[in-house]
């Protein structure tokens, strides 16, 4: 009986040594995400994983089967293969497998998973596992367009800039904070004008930033560089600065006219004002009488609100016209006459005495008929 016992005690160790054998060197295949190229990716892009397909196991695995099942947002990039066979892998080794997949242009941003399905020998049973992708996107703003209000800037307006922009990146944009500067004097913004605040701004979304400025009244024709700063952040809170660069057109228009004229010193003495926005230059002022320019003087510029004398010594007394030419900041000439009479002292002085005289009579025969009315109440 005891021989009977140690017969089946013997043979219990002999089937748990080769039940532990038979463990030991059985495969175990496991798969790991080991690198991904670009980390994150961007919505629209292509991204490259390495799979690490392993076997941990003691034994060798045969005939192993390695397949991707990519879901949305990805797709497997055409050509590439979605199913790998391996004849066997070694105990405690690893093969690299690569794939290659176009990750959805208006995927969120987020932890996406792709799965794997692998099996080994002739078994059809398949393993099913799962990696983990990043996808991040990235804002860009983009200035589309600058609008001005008014169109035509002139030196003393008050202007509206408005400022259309578009989110072309891949991921929505937020707290949008844009500023509007300019380093000339001459352009200053009004107010809070020179600051716009846009809460978010999702992927294709337009809005327009409005900023308010003054154009002295000294401001020449010419353009003025401002600067649009825009910064923003992602939904990761990683922040983003942009720069750009608007000309300010300020379009001024000179307007040239005669303030004043009179005698002095038997001199013609002109006031000319420049009444306009802008600089006139090369004016010439030509005294003309019966149809023959009698004298010419010459101004290089005259600037806004600027006024000049000039003394003309050729003339007659009487009618004359004054010929004004000058030159635009658009070198545009502009032409305007004026009609004059030139009065001697003798014709002024005489015409005064004799409106002194007139006023003399009219004063008389007013106390003389108040005289008059009183002498006959008197004799009533």
């Amino acid at each position: 009986m005891k021989r009977v016992f140690a017969l089946m005690f013997a043979f219990v160790l002999i089937s748990a040594a080769q039940m532990a054998s038979s463990q030991t060197i059985s495969p175990i295949l496991t798969i790991s995400l080991n690198k991904q190229e670009p980390y994150p990716v961007e919505p629209g892009d292509i991204v490259s994983i390495e799979i690490a397909f392993s076997n941990n196991g003691d034994g060798r695995a045969e005939n192993v089967t390695l397949q991707i099942e990519p879901k949305s947002p990805f797709t497997l990039v055409p050509g590439e293969k979605r199913t790998e066979r391996f004849v066997s892998i070694e105990p405690k080794s690893t093969k690299m497998v690569t794939y290659k997949l176009k990750v959805n242009k208006f995927a969120p941003s987020g932890s996406y998973e792709v799965d794997f399905l692998y099996s080994s020998g002739n078994s059809n049973i398949k393993t099913r596992k799962s990696i983990t992708i990043e996808v991040s996107g990235k804002p860009r703003i983009v200035v589309e367009g600058v609008e001005l209000s008014p169109e035509q800037v002139k030196p003393g307006d008050i202007v509206r800039m408005s400022v259309k922009i578009k989110n072309y990146g891949t991921g929505k944009a937020y707290h949008i904070d844009a500023s509007f500067s300019s380093k000339s004097e001459y352009i200053v913004p009004v107010y809070s004008g020179s600051v716009y605040y846009i809460d978010s701004l999702a992927i294709g979304e337009e809005d327009t930033l409005e900023f308010m400025f003054s154009v002295d009244m000294e401001a020449e024709y010419k353009t003025y560089n401002s600067e649009i700063n825009i910064g923003y952040e992602d939904e990761n809170k990683n922040k983003y600065e942009s720069n750009v660069v608007s000309g300010i057109p300020v379009r001024g228009e000179p307007v040239v006219d005669v303030l004043s004229y009179e005698l002095d010193n038997n001199e013609l003495k002109v006031d000319i004002e420049n009444l306009g926005t802008a600089s006139a230059k090369a004016i010439k002022i030509s005294l003309i009488q019966d149809n023959e320019i009698r004298d010419i003087s010459v101004i290089s510029e005259l600037k806004a609100s600027r006024h000049k004398t000039v003394r003309f010594k050729n003339f007659d007394f009487g009618k004359a016209k004054l010929n004004i030419s000058y030159m635009n900041e658009r070198n545009e000439k502009v032409i305007k006459d004026m009609d004059l009479v030139i009065k001697s002292r003798a014709e002024g002085k005489g015409k005064e005495d004799d409106s002194m005289l007139l006023t003399a009579l009219f004063i008389l025969v007013i106390v003389e008929l108040a005289y008059i009315i009183k002498l006959r109440r008197e004799k009533k």
